[in-house]
């Protein structure tokens, strides 16, 4: 089932104003819906401490016939931890979604709004939400989450060396992306579990039961237009299958456009790496990547990333292979290799930093004819620039004004 659209932040055009811009909104409304959110504190209350999920698998795999439950482990920075002041003990709930949700909103309940509206005042005073920026009440989620803590968990080091139980008894077969929601009162963070879980009452996959597909949002780096990457994924789906991968850009108020990257790509489930080439188009740009999965029988399920930061554009354009292209694997010809003066992809891709805004799954995706390249540097050698490089591109890019299209 598709989501509703919802307002989406345009970004500025150079990458050090979108990540500007993408720390603001996240702050405030908490739109992206994958990356790990910066943690806040001010007077009115200390920053959250958000759990550590580790390095999970791409999926795992709930077979309820032969157990039903999951352990989820996570644990705390101590540093945060050790700011929480004894009288202010903070909160962890896990809610688990049916899809990805595009936006997510700042409070859990009414109830929670009121508590805080009663200890706070003055220049902290909470006002009453929209009932979009409150879970329980919002329609854009409404039917497609689970609370699996009605009792929040105590955030502290003692209660995550226990991790949590995960009762799978009584949902629908299917996948669920798990998240969890520190309170701390008066500022609460999201935090996306990398991985995504397929529960299921028959491991294997078959025309009967579900299918999903999982897409890892990308590193904390710099990705430049005209260079080879790969996308982590793993799906849950019978051999055959197929599964294109497509682009968009960030657009203030406007219905995504999805644009195809990589098509007809091969899969019989499992975790795989998904090559791609960025097109110019994205160049200083907040950009989203989108699989779309389809089964021998047709059926298709689809998933989105969060907003990545793209870097400014290479000097030779390069042709991105169209929709529905068959996809053979060692052959240059239908897959160009890099042409900016880098190397081959990486084992994980070189990506860009995360911006703000939110996805959908209800778009439908456009043809594109590659576009055209402008002229900006691009870094020497392969794989992305180091660390200091990219600062250095970001600041660059600071006052460039972006090429018209």
């Amino acid at each position: 089932m598709g989501m509703p659209m919802s307002p989406r932040l345009r970004l500025s055009r150079s990458p050090a104003g979108a990540m500007f811009a993408a720390t603001a909104v996240s702050l405030t409304f908490l739109l992206l819906a994958g990356a790990p959110t910066l943690a806040v504190a001010s007077n009115c209350a200390p920053a959250p401490a958000i759990p550590d999920f580790g390095d999970p698998p791409c999926m795992t795999l709930v077979d309820r016939s032969a157990d039903a439950t999951v352990h989820v482990s996570y644990s705390y920075d101590p540093v945060a931890l050790g700011m929480i002041p004894p009288d202010m003990g903070q909160s962890l709930y896990l809610v688990a979604f049916s899809e990805r949700p595009a936006t997510l909103p700042f409070w859990l309940t009414w109830d929670q709004v009121k508590a805080a509206q009663a200890t706070y005042s003055g220049d902290c005073t909470v006002l009453d939400p929209d009932p979009e920026l409150v879970l329980e009440t919002s329609t854009e989620l409404a039917g497609k989450w689970t609370m699996l803590t009605p009792t929040p968990l105590e955030i502290s080091a003692a209660q995550a060396d226990m991790g949590f139980d995960w009762d799978t008894t009584g949902l629908e077969p299917g996948m669920y992306h798990l998240y969890g929601y520190a309170d701390a009162g008066r500022f609460n963070v999201w935090n996306l579990y990398p991985g995504a879980f397929m529960v299921v009452d028959d491991p294997t996959p078959n025309t009967d039961g579900p299918i999903g597909l999982f897409l890892r949002d990308l590193p904390f780096d710099q990705m430049f237009p005209g260079q080879e990457y790969n996308l982590q994924a793993c799906a849950f789906t019978p051999a055959g299958s197929e599964l294109d991968l497509e682009w968009a850009l960030s657009t203030f108020g406007e219905e995504l456009t999805w644009n195809p990257m990589q098509g007809c790509f091969p899969t019989d489930g499992g975790d795989f790496q998904i090559p791609f080439l960025l097109p110019f188009e994205t160049a200083d740009d907040s950009v989203q990547f989108r699989g779309v999965l389809r089964d021998p029988m047709g059926r298709e399920v689809r998933h989105f990333t969060s907003f990545k930061l793209m870097g400014p554009d290479c000097v030779t354009p390069i042709a991105v292979p169209p929709a529905c292209e068959s996809f053979v694997e060692g052959d240059a010809s239908a897959f160009p290799r890099d042409m900016c003066g880098g190397g081959s992809g990486t084992d994980g891709g070189t990506t860009g930093g995360t911006a703000g805004g939110s996805g959908t799954d209800t778009s439908s995706g456009q043809d594109t004819d590659g576009g055209k390249g402008g002229g900006c540097a691009c870094r020497a050698g392969s794989g992305g620039a180091p660390g200091g490089a990219a600062l250095g591109l970001l600041l660059l890019a600071w006052g460039r004004r972006r090429r018209s299209r």
